[in-house]
């Protein structure tokens, strides 16, 4: 039973560990477009 539960608390892990690693490069590229826009357009 305790198998099953550590099972699923990996899995969920690593979704989450996923997710944020989805979010940092969205966050990123988004750093990268602002500070392009800063240089270039101006």
């Amino acid at each position: 039973m305790s198998n099953v539960l550590e099972r699923a608390t990996s899995s969920g892990q690593k979704e989450l560990a996923l997710e944020n690693s989805r979010r940092l490069k969205f966050v990123l590229v988004n750093e990268q477009i602002a500070y392009l826009t800063l240089i270039y357009g101006s």
